[in-house]
């Protein structure tokens, strides 16, 4: 497994480098860079229309030139490689949901308040949470950082058997933390212990976060305590790991964002040897925040 996340690492720096020009530069400065395109790249996109551009990089047609073709095949392996190495299928949790006109009516009144975004990431990310629970016979902690307005805590709160004791939310805006308790204002069993905090970082830091959950819950933080986290944002995730590590923490569960913003990456030591220079850039770092067919959105 490890073999084959090591190699199609390598490929991806390969293959990214030697696209960077596609990629890294501001959006606003298309016209400035224009000049550091390959000249047969340059000439093709002037002269295919924008139909033919996107049916091409929806590998939809077959007439376009070799560099072209190469480009679109090697990123259709690239992307299958790590669809199977990473990706497996999950339940649809709307689905589910319609089985269950309680659980539906449930749903309907808790995601007021949620954007539609905010709507799939709580129903995708939920499950796994209560699935680990299940696992784990009830987690002593479940552990969020980041947990804004809570809404992710009230999903799993009313749709699933975790109870209100096993949380410690973890939040560092003070406005988030005040909307929390106001929604939960009269409702005893969505009351959640919270930590007004920062997880930076550090060994301090981790060690005064374990006393604060322990003096919450009164329990330590054990192999039976989930470290979770729904938009960690930039170096917020690689934060979460470095605790994690130093911890007793037994899962890990995160989902990253804004990794423009990361200032750690890469933590390997490995990858910080190998990866190609053009990958450290704020807008390499974006792509991981895009889909891979928007790569020529600016181009097309």
């Amino acid at each position: 497994m490890m073999n084959n996340i090591e190699n199609l690492t390598l490929s991806l720096n390969e293959y990214l480098g030697n696209y960077s020009w596609i990629f890294n530069y501001s959006n606003v400065k298309i016209m400035q860079e224009k000049h550091k395109w390959p000249s047969e790249w340059s000439d093709f996109i002037h002269h295919t229309s924008v139909l033919d551009l996107k049916q091409i990089f929806k590998s939809e047609a077959s007439n376009c030139p070799y560099f072209v073709k190469d480009f679109v095949e090697k990123r259709n392996s690239l992307m299958n490689e790590f669809e199977t190495i990473f990706i497996s299928d999950t339940k649809n949790p709307v689905a589910e949901l319609g089985k269950e006109k309680e659980q539906q009516i449930i749903w309907n009144q808790l995601k007021k308040g949620m954007n539609i975004k905010k709507q799939h990431e709580v129903l995708m990310f939920g499950p796994i949470i209560e699935e680990a629970n299940k696992s784990f016979e009830g987690l002593d902690h479940i552990v969020d950082v980041g947990s804004g307005a809570g809404h992710l805590e009230r999903y799993l709160l009313k749709m699933t058997s975790i109870k209100h004791n096993q949380f410690v939310c973890i939040e560092s805006s003070n406005s988030h933390v005040e909307s929390s308790i106001k929604q939960t204002r009269n409702d005893e069993e969505l009351k959640v212990a919270t930590i007004n905090a920062t997880v930076e970082n550090s060994e301090d830091c981790h060690k005064d976060l374990d006393c604060q959950i322990e003096s919450c819950s009164s329990k330590s933080v054990s192999n039976k305590s989930a470290l979770i986290g729904l938009h960690a944002c930039g170096d917020l995730t690689n934060s979460m790991i470095s605790w994690f590590h130093n911890s007793k923490f037994g899962l890990l569960a995160v989902v990253s964002c804004c990794y423009h913003k990361m200032t750690t990456f890469p933590v390997s030591q490995k990858l910080k040897r190998s990866i190609n220079e053009d990958l450290r850039s704020h807008f390499a770092l974006r792509l991981a925040c895009q889909g891979w067919y928007f790569m020529f959105r600016n181009l097309i």
